[in-house]
């Protein structure tokens, strides 16, 4: 148990180092590996990873971005983080506004498609007082507000997209009969 303490100890040391590397491979590295140890449920004490992940968010690279909103899907997933709260800590790190469909329409495809990933998750009001009685009238607990808002927004997205896809297509088939 002491050797796999130190063999954690030294693990985490390095992928700490290697998440502000310069290089933008060993970043993706450090951050796909944070994010397959979280999806295996294997981190504890998210603390201190969680900022290393808040670091990453704005990275450069877009696999990088991919790979810290997949290891929050699941942190959030494992219940390790609150959806509300990585949810409120993305908008301001992101500078983004869940009710605007426009900040997310010129983000890159792989960067998108994991926020969608996370947004996702979803949460549910966790109020127990009150989870008796919405059990008993409406079959369960609510969402969140920011679960509400991250539905619309999923919709809103998925409704431009089909559009956009819809109109490129149809654009195409003009043109050829043209």
């Amino acid at each position: 148990c002491l050797n796999n303490k130190k063999l954690f100890r030294r693990i985490r040391e390095v992928i700490g180092k290697s998440m502000v590397s310069t290089d933008p491979i060993v970043r993706i590295a450090a951050t796909a590996s944070l994010s397959d140890m979280a999806e295996l449920d294997l981190l504890r004490d998210v603390e201190g990873i969680v900022s290393w992940i808040q670091g990453r968010l704005n990275d450069e690279e877009s696999t990088v971005t991919y790979f810290a909103l997949s290891a929050l899907r699941y942190l959030v997933q494992n219940e390790e983080l609150d959806f509300d709260l990585v949810v409120r800590v993305l908008e301001k790190r992101l500078a983004i506004d869940l009710g605007t469909v426009e900040d997310f329409l010129g983000w890159d495809v792989l960067t998108l498609e994991s926020l969608v990933e996370l947004l996702g998750e979803g949460g549910l009001e966790d109020d127990e007082d009150s989870q008796d009685e919405d059990e008993d009238e409406e079959g369960g607990p609510e969402p969140t507000v920011k679960t509400v808002k991250a539905v619309s927004l999923l919709i809103e997205l998925a409704l431009k997209i089909t559009s956009h896809a819809f109109c490129s297509a149809a654009f195409e088939c003009l043109c050829r009969e043209m």
